[in-house]
């Protein structure tokens, strides 16, 4: 349904995807708790415009399986992923993929995307979008995380797009993989590598 608002709810524990807005338009989920759902926990699909805005968003060590945080693929219209707290997801911690546009602002990612079993193996993935804006993200993991190869991924699909004020300080194996984005065509400003170093 068109407008679906979900606010302020705690969903956990469900055999399949937390919350769903699919072939929907103008979705949003605020304020919720969402955790070990065996799927995504908040997903949009197929959707006109979707709104993911402060939710605390996690996976504990009851759930083995390899599940991703926020999951936004194949959209149009506004795409607004801010404000979340994402941790402990062994999958990624934010997908976001085919859409135009769209914003990926201001989350908190910890420790997620240890056991992604796709190449990007990130804390924040945006892949075959367009001008998006990734901005004032907080990436980092464990210690003893020495698998997530990328804090924030944005390979060549992903192009025409912002990335600026992201502090990566302890993502990433390297600090070329802390933020590693393939297109030059993106902007890229004060954002902070693996050692706390500002880049470019």
């Amino acid at each position: 349904s068109d407008g679906l608002r979900v606010e302020n709810v705690k969903i956990y524990n469900n055999g399949q995807d937390g919350i769903v807005f699919g072939g929907s338009g103008n979705g949003t989920a605020t304020g919720c708790e969402v955790y070990d759902n065996n799927g995504s926990q908040i997903v949009s699909a197929y959707a006109r415009g979707a709104v993911i805005t402060n939710n605390d968003v996690y996976q504990t060590p009851a759930v083995s399986a390899n599940r991703t945080g926020i999951a936004a693929t194949v959209g149009s219209g506004t795409l607004d992923i801010s404000g979340n707290r994402i941790s402990n997801m062994r999958g990624k911690g934010i997908s976001a993929s085919v859409w135009t546009g769209g914003s990926v602002s201001g989350n908190t990612v910890t420790n997620c995307g240890a056991y992604e079993p796709s190449s990007g193996k990130a804390g924040i993935a945006v892949e075959e979008i367009k001008g998006a804006s990734v901005v004032g993200n907080r990436v980092t993991q464990d210690a003893g995380n020495t698998t997530t190869l990328f804090g924030i991924y944005m390979p060549s699909t992903a192009t025409g797009g912002t990335v600026t004020d992201n502090d990566c300080t302890g993502a990433g194996t390297t600090n070329a993989n802390s933020i590693a984005i393939s297109s030059g065509t993106n902007t890229q400003a004060r954002n902070k590598q693996r050692d706390g170093t500002l880049v470019p």
